[in-house]
């Protein structure tokens, strides 16, 4: 939801693990690239970007990020 409000963006997870996790912390407000790179790399996805929404997929075992 604040990454809706704030910065437009929908974000999409193909795994409820990824979905479910709670991620917190602090991200300068003038970069959302940084922080969907940062939930990327905590949630071990990758990202692919439609307009206002970026779907989360989780990796396979062969993939790193």
């Amino acid at each position: 939801l604040i990454m809706k409000k704030y910065y437009g963006k929908i974000l999409v997870f193909n795994d409820s693990l990824s979905k479910n996790k709670h991620i917190g912390g602090s991200a300068p407000t003038d970069d959302v690239n940084m922080i969907i790179k940062a939930i990327s790399i905590i949630t071990k996805t990758n990202t692919v970007i439609k307009n206002d929404t970026v779907i989360f997929k989780k990796l396979t075992n062969n993939h790193k990020p």
